[in-house]
């Protein structure tokens, strides 16, 4: 399928969608967000795809919007999803960021809030989530950014890329992903996802039921032979 406000391709189990507007800032309008809707929904039912990296061309990453739907689609997929921040993430392009599962940014790289429910896209929700609740508020009600230095304080991002290459660093992270068994990943990926709104005993319970749900696959029995054997596992996906 082919895009016209971002480009998706695919390459050794990775898929890379690139926001492609940037002299609009790569904000979502209505088409940008539809796009990304469909480009997750692709990359979500495609069995070949173990990671996705989340990125843009330009200086910015996304600076904003008026169409926030495209948000959940990103939540919906998968596969373990990392953010290549290369530029500014602000308002809905922050909500973008937060709703992937790693955040990797370029140095310089500025995020923050503009206006506190300028759209809903879940910033009120998943930023205090990764930064705390005092954190938060500042953020949302300060209207202040922070760069990337201090969202990696924050641990609102995971990894300032130091030589500058955001880009890079995040294949070299997907690479390393596509590197382990896929269920294990998607099924640790739902606990963590699902335990946050679960009591400690429920999310206990979760976790044991998708454990045992491993038990179950090839790959499993894949990672047991290669250990045994001192060789690297050959995982499939099944």
């Amino acid at each position: 399928m082919s895009f016209r406000s971002l480009v998706l391709a695919e390459e050794e189990r990775i898929a890379v969608i690139t926001l492609d507007r940037p002299q609009e800032g790569n904000a979502l309008s209505g088409e940008l967000a539809q796009e990304l809707t469909e480009a997750c929904a692709l990359v979500s039912q495609e069995d070949g795809v173990w990671a996705v990296v989340l990125t843009a061309t330009g200086r910015s990453f996304c600076t904003g919007g008026d169409a926030p739907f495209a948000i959940e689609a990103v939540v919906a997929i998968e596969q373990p999803v990392i953010a290549a921040i290369q530029g500014d993430a602000l308002g809905l392009g922050l909500a973008l960021a937060c709703a992937c599962d790693l955040r990797l940014a370029a140095p310089g790289a500025c995020m923050g809030v503009p206006r506190p429910l300028g759209h809903p896209g879940g910033l009120t929700q998943r930023l205090p989530r990764l930064v705390g609740r005092g954190r938060a508020l500042e953020m949302l009600l300060m209207g202040d950014t922070v760069d990337s230095a201090q969202a990696c304080e924050y641990g609102l991002v995971n990894q300032v890329a130091t030589g500058g290459d955001v880009t890079s660093l995040a294949r070299e992270w997907a690479r390393r992903l596509v590197a382990k068994a896929p269920i294990a990943a998607r099924l640790a990926k739902e606990a963590v996802a699902k335990g946050m709104d679960l009591t400690l005993d429920q999310g206990l319970r979760l976790e044991a039921d998708l454990y045992f749900l491993l038990h179950t696959t090839g790959d499993r029995a894949e990672g047991i032979s290669a250990f045994l054997s001192k060789r690297p596992p050959q995982f499939k996906g099944d």
